[in-house]
């Protein structure tokens, strides 16, 4: 975008008497995201006489996630797998997650789970995680277990189970009570909620907008409709594996045709982090200048790790890439 235009949306922004600023998930995925959502956060402080902010904490059950995972000393999903990789961590215990499908890292990642001391995964699903896994427990499905969980407001539901456990999984909290027990401990989450701190506006810095690169950029993506209980659960549910399985890499058709390629072709996608081979397929609404390939059957390898967000969140988004004939 340009200045000209920043600035009519400026311009806009202020005169409107009911103002509402929607930031989307891909923004969070993008090297440079603090500052980005630092941005968005001045603005919205700017116009706080006029616009209502929901922060993330407060939606949706980060409400009750907040009681276990508020806590300065603690690390993200990405800082402990980074740590893992550098032998800063000695053990893990993957609780229905497998980094080695959701997170970037690639061979890395693959050596570091190799080399840990001690791995105990608890899951409904086999993983390749589960392969350096010193135990694997039988972990409940969502709609075998009963519990609560928090509203936006801060209020508690209770819901029931649907089914009954098959074999000998069972829910994730009976299990934690019983290895905490075994520990000689028990478990005792935060009884009152933490407060937010309270924002304050910093003035907003001008900045210089740099030219376009003539480099093409990868965007990583999901084509799996949306399920509750993470792609682990989606990727799992037969009916949407046979819909969406393999691997391809959508360009505009003009990069296609600069290319030299058709569509059905295989191309070699290449990052700094790894480099694919993938069947090339034309899209008209992708941008001339990036490609996009779906999360799901090996793309996440392309993702640099463990990443530039300033967010503890992977980097999936605006990625340097370089895609060739074979």
């Amino acid at each position: 975008v340009s200045a000209a235009q920043l600035e009519s949306v400026a311009a806009q922004l202020a005169a409107a008497r009911c103002p509402v600023m929607i930031a989307g998930r891909d923004l969070l995925q993008t090297a440079g995201a603090d500052a980005g959502c630092g941005a968005l956060a001045d603005i919205a402080l700017l116009l706080a006489d006029r616009l209502s902010v929901l922060v993330a904490a407060a939606g949706a059950n980060d409400h009750a996630a907040l009681r276990v995972l508020n806590s300065p000393d603690g690390m993200t999903y990405l800082e402990m797998a980074d740590a893992l990789r550098r032998k800063k961590l000695k053990a893990l215990v993957l609780a229905g997650e497998d980094p080695l499908r959701s997170l970037p890292g690639g061979t890395a990642l693959e050596q570091a789970f190799a080399g840990a001391e001690f791995i105990l995964a608890i899951d409904a699903f086999p993983g390749p995680a589960q392969r350096h896994a010193a135990v694997v427990l039988p972990l409940a499905l969502p709609a075998e277990k009963s519990g609560r969980f928090s509203a936006m407001d801060g209020g508690e539901q209770a819901f029931t189970a649907a089914l009954r456990p098959s074999g000998q999984s069972r829910p994730l909290n009976e299990i934690l009570h019983d290895l905490a027990g075994r520990f000689r401990a028990r478990l005792a989450p935060a009884a009152a909620m933490p407060r937010a701190p309270v924002a304050t506006w910093h003035p907003l810095r001008s900045f210089a907008i740099p030219k376009q690169s003539p480099q093409m950029v990868l965007e990583l993506g999901g084509v799996y409709p949306s399920l509750p209980g993470g792609e682990n659960l989606v990727g799992n549910t037969y009916h949407l594996a046979r819909e969406f399985s393999g691997n391809y890499v959508e360009l505009n058709p003009e990069d296609i045709a600069a290319l030299g390629v058709r569509s059905g072709w295989k191309v070699k996608v290449v990052t700094a982090a790894a480099a694919l081979e993938a069947p090339v397929r034309a899209n008209g609404a992708v941008p001339k200048g990036t490609a996009f390939m779906p999360v799901h059957f090996g793309g996440l390898a392309l993702a640099p790790f463990p990443g530039g967000t300033g967010l503890g969140r992977p980097e999936l988004r605006g990625i340097p890439v370089t895609i060739g004939k074979i």
